[in-house]
């Protein structure tokens, strides 16, 4: 009879503990996407362009704005009614848009590792995506 209470106390603290860790994994989602306002994600964006391809005040400035208005246009096509594949169409259109705009603001070779940025960036995500096994 002890070995059967034991084994059922050992039962319930495991379940208590899982429930307790799954709840503190909501939490910190909801910290994460406290921050993703189109304002906040430009900064960190732009920040992120400034330290890996040395931009100048001028150069930053010209690119928080291009990536302002590239995530606002991507929040409205989210939050937009329509069928998915209108919405990638629409964010492909909104990137080449960006793509341009960067081209005239950055150096040949800054626009070159901003497009390899941009490709290391995009197969982040889709590892993020992948189901976990």
């Amino acid at each position: 009879m002890k070995k059967l209470m034991h084994g059922a106390g050992l039962i319930v603290a495991l379940f208590l503990f899982t429930v307790s860790m799954s709840a503190q994994d909501r939490k910190a989602e909801g910290r994460k996407a406290e921050g993703r306002n189109p304002e906040a994600m430009a900064k960190l964006l732009t920040d992120n362009m400034k330290n890996k391809l040395s931009l100048n005040d001028e150069q930053y400035k010209k690119a928080y704005d291009a990536n302002l208005e590239f995530l606002n246009g991507a929040k409205e096509l989210k939050t937009s009614e329509g069928h998915t594949v209108e919405k990638g169409k629409g964010l492909k259109e909104l990137d080449s848009a960006r793509d341009e705009k960067m081209k005239a603001i950055l150096t040949d070779e800054q626009f070159g590792q901003f497009l390899v940025m941009k490709k290391e960036n995009r197969e982040k995500m889709r590892e993020r995506r992948k189901p976990r096994e």
